[in-house]
């Protein structure tokens, strides 16, 4: 863990070094060519992953929602709404 809490922490020429540092262990210096190569592209995946492997993952809250704010949950229809979505229907045909 120590080396992904130094990893998420370097700044790019510090990437750099490690990651042609011939005497460094393997996976850090792999995690730090993945990083440069993420940040030439734009991208975070590599400093995303390093982060959940430290901190967890992020709650990520979905709602279960109709469009109009309804449960999603099916129910039985009354009676009357039966009727009523019949007498729809029928008017559309």
């Amino acid at each position: 863990m120590e080396w992904y809490e130094t990893l998420i922490t370097l700044d790019l020429p510090g990437l750099k070094l490690l990651a042609q540092d011939d005497e460094a262990p393997s996976l850090p210096r792999s995690y730090a060519r993945a990083i440069i190569f993420d940040m030439n592209a734009g991208k975070t995946t590599t400093i995303d992953k390093l982060s959940e492997k430290l901190y967890g993952k992020a709650v990520e809250r979905i709602e279960h929602t109709g469009a109009d704010g309804s449960d999603l949950i099916p129910r039985t229809l009354t009676t009357q709404e039966a009727q009523e979505l019949l007498k729809d229907l029928e008017k559309d045909y």
